[in-house]
Formats: C-alpha cells, structure tokens, sequence
C-alpha cells in the first residue's frame, strides 16, 4: 500500500513538472500583436519595468521599458544601448518574471524535497 501511494505521488509530482515546464518551452507561432495591442501591454506593464518582448523575427529580448512612443518601443537590457522594436514587429509581450533558470531550480528542489519526504519515513 505504501509502495503504491508512493509511487502515485511520485508520479502526480512528475505530471504537474512536464505539464508547468512543457507549456512554458512551447510557444505560438510568430503573428504580430496589432499594434495597438502591442502598446495597450505595453503601457501597462510601463515605463521602468521589465518586460519580455518576442518579435517576429523570431529574437526576445528582456529588457526594460525606457519610452513608449507612438509607433515603436524603447528598450535597454542592462548597461548595453537601447533598441527601438516597431508595434508591427511585436508577437507577445511578458512581464519579465523569473529567469528559465531560476523556475527549473525550484522545480528540481521542489521535486527532490517532495521525493525525499515519502523516503524518510520508510
């Protein structure tokens, strides 16, 4: 019985690991965002903060927002020179969260914790 709902645990913690990290890796194919959509998220996240912005050449870029004009976006990745991105060029606009990394290295202690658990008690 044990061995069993070991074994279901085990795996409910694998199923929900594929699914978060799996959907996040899988991405929409590359339409532009109308403009004004483009913007409209834009505007929102603000001047000053972080967001994520895919293009429809395929490039991301994190960076932070410096100006928000009327047909393009300002953006500055740390210390290196800004990059002007038309609202044409935009397919998906994220706020700039966690990096890859940091999500993966949760996952793995939170899977390494939830396995250790059932086995200390055995």
């Amino acid at each position: 019985m044990r061995q069993t709902c070991l074994w279901l645990k085990r795996g409910a913690v694998f199923a929900l690991f594929c699914g978060v990290f799996f959907s996040s890796v899988a991405s929409a194919a590359d339409i532009p965002l109308a403009p004004e959509t483009a913007k409209k998220q834009l505007e929102t996240r603000g001047i000053g903060n972080t967001v994520k912005v895919k293009t429809t050449d395929g490039t991301e870029l994190r960076a932070k927002i410096v100006l928000i004009g009327e047909t393009a976006v300002v953006l500055q990745a740390g210390s290196k020179s800004t990059v002007e991105i038309p609202y044409s060029r935009v397919t998906a606009v994220k706020g700039g969260g966690m990096s890859k990394g940091a999500k993966i290295a949760i996952w793995v202690g939170a899977i390494l914790v939830a396995l250790s658990i059932p086995a200390s008690r055995t």
